[in-house]
């Protein structure tokens, strides 16, 4: 019983902590856990970083989002998956275009597959386009 009131009061601890940091500190705070999950080892976290960074600058335009433009670059040139380097090129793009972002929304409850694959949609018919 102890265990459980100790986890209760540790939740809510948590959630008072949360709520007092105002969006800035909770941007600051989102930016330096996405770079240190960027560099993990763990695939499925990478790719589901490079959706949140996609989100956080969907949610937030003017959010300075060149802090993670090296380390994509580093994932496009030299990451062993072939998936999430094309998901950290769409990504980089996305960040970078303001027009992209206008059409392709990321929002909270979107599957990451989904977004990607729009953006790659998005991106193609616009390369096409300018042929």
């Amino acid at each position: 019983m102890k265990r459980i009131a100790l986890i209760i009061v540790f939740v809510w601890m948590a959630g008072c902590f949360a709520a007092s940091l105002d969006v800035e500190q909770k941007k600051e705070l989102a930016i330096k856990g996405y770079m240190a999950g960027i560099k993990s080892d763990n695939v499925g976290l990478r790719n589901s970083v490079l959706y949140k960074i996609a989100q956080l600058k969907s949610q937030h335009p003017e959010t300075d989002c060149s802090v993670f433009v090296p380390e994509l670059k580093r994932m496009i040139a030299k990451d062993q998956n072939r998936l999430l380097q094309l998901h950290a090129q769409l990504t980089l793009i996305y960040i970078q275009d303001d027009e992209l972002r206008g059409r392709v929304k990321a929002d909270r409850l979107q599957d990451p597959e989904y977004f990607f694959a729009r953006i790659y949609s998005h991106v193609g018919t616009a390369v096409a386009a300018n042929r």
